[in-house]
C-alpha cells in the first residue's frame, strides 16, 4: 500500500508518470488515477524527471542547449519538483551508484532548474506573467477603442465605466494624501 495521499502535489507525479509510461501529460488525470504503487515510484529514475521536465518547459524532452524555454519559468519548475518529490518514497539525495534515492533530488534535474535561472535572469523564454499596473498610454488606448462606435450603446457605457472609476479611484487616492499629509 502506497505511504502517500493524495493532495495538491499528486497532480504534478501523475504528470511525471503520465509522461514517462506514455510520452504525454495527461494519460492519468489526477482525479480519476489511483495512487501509485511504491515499486511504480522508487522505479522513476534522474533521466525520467529531467526528460518530464525538459517536455514540460520546452515541448520538447532533449533540447538543444541555445533553445529557449516556451512554457514554464524557474520558479515554477522548481515548485513542481518539490511537489513531485514530496510523493516519492525515498527523500535522500540520488545515488548514482545504487540507483536509490529520490530522483528529483539528482544534480540533473538541480542542472534544469539552474539554466531557467541563467535564462530567467537574462530576461530570455516565457515572459513573466506578473499583473502590473495599467499605464495610462494603455488606459488611453482602452478609451481609444471603447469611443470608436459612439452610436453602440453597449460599448459606449463600457467606456463610461472606465472613466468613472478612474475618476473614483484617482479621487480616492487625492483624498487620502491629503490626509495623511495633513495630519
Amino acid at each position: 500500500m502506497p505511504h502517500h495521499k493524495k493532495n495538491d502535489c499528486y497532480p504534478d507525479l501523475c504528470r511525471l508518470m503520465s509522461y514517462t509510461h506514455h510520452g504525454n501529460l495527461t494519460s492519468y488525470p489526477a482525479k480519476m488515477t489511483p495512487m501509485f504503487s511504491q515499486a511504480s515510484l522508487i522505479a522513476l529514475t534522474p533521466e525520467d524527471v529531467v526528460k518530464c521536465f525538459n517536455f514540460i518547459t520546452y515541448g520538447n524532452p532533449m533540447p538543444a542547449l541555445n533553445e529557449l524555454p516556451k512554457h514554464m519559468r524557474k520558479y515554477t519548475i522548481q515548485h513542481k519538483k518539490k511537489a513531485m518529490s514530496s510523493q516519492i518514497p525515498h527523500h535522500g539525495e540520488w545515488n548514482t551508484v545504487t540507483y536509490h534515492g529520490n530522483p528529483t533530488q539528482d544534480k540533473s534535474a538541480l542542472a534544469i532548474i539552474a539554466r531557467l535561472g541563467k535564462f530567467q535572469t537574462w530576461h530570455q523564454g516565457k515572459a513573466s506573467q506578473v499583473e502590473r499596473d495599467l499605464t495610462m498610454p494603455e488606459f488611453n488606448l482602452v478609451l481609444d477603442v471603447l469611443d470608436a462606435d459612439c452610436n453602440n450603446w453597449s460599448d459606449m457605457k463600457h467606456a463610461v465605466v472606465a472613466r468613472t472609476q478612474f475618476h473614483v479611484i484617482g479621487r480616492g487616492n487625492d483624498i487620502l494624501g491629503h490626509k495623511l499629509h495633513g495630519e
